[in-house]
């Protein structure tokens, strides 16, 4: 029997990669979350997108910019093979879309090509890849070799050919069975790749453990000393996993997408270990936040939907505006000059009309900085305590609310401890810092009042999660915090500094314009979490500089600050000389249109012409009251359905 009637179907390995293989859309990098939120609208059913539209791209072979234009304009999303295909398997392809009617790309170089196709097309591309499979094992089986395979294996393997830059097909028999075809001109260097698979499944076999408890997951590689920690109810990614096994362990990508496949087949089951496993696109997002609208918006907003969506892989919110065709545009203000947004919603909505456009820029700056204002009580946890906190039968506390300074002189505290602030700065993706000072007040013995303080830092990682929360317990009690209340803050400072951007946020809160003498000087004020800074940018690449060393962050970061202050310094001048200019031209109008002022009485008024004063003087029971002293609120809470 020939092989080629017992093949299934081609077994494929796509991602939506093309971002990351850096494809560019009129010199701009994509952003590289877009395929991640594409994905999220497509599983929540709010993506329309054309799976037949080729009005603007025909079938057959295509260029990669021209395949990515299409798929954004139609709503859609690129995928693109795991596994390279060959030159000849390339031109079998090429043939293969243009008959089924599919455009499809390819991006790559010799012998190592990898095939684009809009995701929308991806069972299409399944069958094209199925036919080619045995088309060649009908035509040339002698001149093909093959292996069996897991299915699990199949990603993995994968990775080791194209590192190699080996190309390969996978596909499942009749049977159930899966199998790795290659070329037997390359078979030594696929035994190769194959081993290299293999040796590390026997590193991780040997090196890698895995405790469990009741509330953490341990895992400790013995080459490295080190481990990794989460807790049972919040397991990550396998992306989030890798990462942090690449992070820690010192693994190369592929040994720590191994390990993840070993944690979850060995570790969980039932649903647990179905959702760990699965392509949610959901659990790429640490918060979503849908349908989001404003109090009093403006009308020409109410024909897009709004999302604000918070990646995992960067942490750094972004806002999403959708049209009713699927269409949408991703925007983030802390980090787009308006000029910036407006090439965006052009090139992504089709919008050209210049209302719709800065009513959805200035609705998504809103709710960025509403959201901005709400992160602010992440970088700080303050605690009140009470005589209750307190065991105050305790023997060892009530002792130690007595000290003798140095002078001898005896101090009683009011309470073992007063309050506690702790600052808290993510400084990266895995790492953080607090420092926390707490104090109590004394009195001596003639009643005189004193402060004293205690502080402590430490600097954690969100990867060992266990240890963190230890020490983060460890250092309160230190500090004279109960047991109890020292866990449950270390749990409140950990979240907080989870929520924070893995990437410094910086804000403009004020734009100021100072004479001095013969020259104008301009300053901004500049915050980020607990830091605050006024620096003058009369001189853009000395105040770029100066932002950038002062909050660390990167001089590109520090220049869209800067750029994003002179946006508004230009559009409020603009809206002074309006003002002034139509203050003028009233004033014209007044002077120029006599004939409207109504002519002056031709009498004058005598004294019996003149009402009589009233009789009485009002008390002050008649005067009406004074008008109420409120503030009238100039930002609405965003209103919408949370995220997870």
């Amino acid at each position: 029997m020939n092989m080629s009637d017992d093949v299934a179907g081609a077994t494929l390995q796509v991602s939506m990669k093309a971002a990351e293989k850096g494809i560019e859309l009129g010199s701009k990098m994509v952003d590289k979350a877009i395929d991640d939120i594409a994905r999220l609208l497509k599983a929540l059913e709010k993506l329309i997108a054309s799976k037949t539209d080729l009005s603007e791209i025909g079938a057959g072979n295509t260029s990669i910019r021209n395949l990515v234009k299409n798929s954004r304009k139609i709503g859609d999303t690129i995928s693109t093979s795991d596994n390279a295909f060959s030159d000849a398997d390339m031109k079998i392809l090429q043939k293969k879309a243009k008959s089924y009617g599919i455009p499809i790309a390819f991006t790559g170089e010799k012998d190592n090509n990898y095939a684009n196709v809009r995701t929308s097309d991806l069972p299409v591309f399944q069958r094209m890849c199925t036919d080619m499979m045995k088309q060649k094992l009908a035509e040339r089986p002698q001149e093909l070799g093959n292996f069996k395979v897991k299915e699990w294996e199949i990603p993995f393997i994968t990775n080791e050919l194209n590192h190699y830059d080996l190309a390969a097909q996978f596909g499942k028999t009749r049977n159930g069975e899966h199998f790795c075809l290659y070329e037997k001109a390359d078979e030594k260097a696929i035994m190769i790749a194959r081993n290299e698979f293999v040796r590390k499944c026997n590193e991780l076999k040997e090196n890698m453990t895995v405790a469990k408890d009741e509330k953490f997951y341990v895992i400790k590689d013995k080459h490295s000393g080190k481990e990794i920690s989460f807790e049972l109810e919040n397991i990550p990614s396998p992306e989030k996993l890798s990462e942090q096994f690449q992070k820690s362990f010192g693994y190369e990508k592929n040994k720590a997408d191994i390990a993840c496949a070993k944690f979850g087949e060995e570790n969980l089951h039932g649903e647990e270990k179905q959702k760990f496993f699965s392509k949610n696109p959901q659990n790429d997002f640490s918060k979503i936040d849908t349908n989001i609208t404003l109090k009093d918006e403006s009308a020409f907003t109410k024909g897009f939907t709004c999302w604000r969506v918070t990646p995992k892989s960067d942490n750094m919110p972004r806002i999403v505006f959708q049209d009713e065709n699927g269409r949408f545009a991703v925007l983030i203000p802390e980090k787009m000059t308006k000029a910036k947004m407006t090439d965006i919603l052009k090139n992504n909505l089709l919008i050209n009309d210049n209302d719709t456009i800065a009513a959805l820029i200035a609705k998504a700056e809103k709710i960025s900085e509403y959201y901005f204002r709400q992160n602010e009580k992440n970088f700080r946890f303050d605690y009140k305590f009470s005589k209750s906190d307190f065991d105050m039968t305790n023997p060892e506390i009530v002792s130690g609310m007595l000290r003798t300074d140095e002078n001898g002189n005896t101090l009683t505290k009011k309470l073992p401890l007063n309050n506690i602030s702790t600052d808290i700065q993510r400084t990266g993706k895995d790492e953080f810092t607090v420092q926390s000072t707490a104090q109590a007040i004394e009195f001596d013995k003639d009643g005189k009042e004193y402060i004293s303080s205690d502080i402590q830092e430490l600097k954690l990682s969100f990867s060992d999660k266990k240890n963190s929360l230890n020490k983060l317990t460890e250092m309160y009690k230190k500090q004279g915090v109960p047991e109890d209340a020292a866990k449950q803050m270390s749990k409140d400072v950990f979240a907080k500094a989870e929520l924070q951007s893995a990437e410094k946020v910086l804000q403009i809160e004020e734009i100021r314009t100072e004479k001095q003498s013969e020259k104008t000087e301009t300053k901004v004020v500049v915050s980020s979490g607990n830091q605050s800074e006024e620096v003058e940018i009369t001189d853009s690449e000395k105040a770029a500089t100066e932002i950038s060393e002062k909050f660390s962050v990167p001089q590109e970061t520090a220049i869209i600050v800067v750029e994003k202050a002179q946006e508004n310094i230009e559009e409020n001048t603009e809206k002074e000389q309006i003002s002034e200019k139509e203050f003028t031209d009233e004033i014209d109008n007044s002077e120029h249109n006599e004939k409207d002022i109504p002519p002056m009485p031709d009498w004058i008024p005598d004294d019996k012409d003149i009402p009589p004063m009233p009789d009485w003087i009002p008390d002050d029971s008649d005067i009406p009251p004074e008008m109420p002293d409120f503030d009238v609120p100039e930002i609405e809470a965003p209103t919408g359905r949370g995220g997870r």
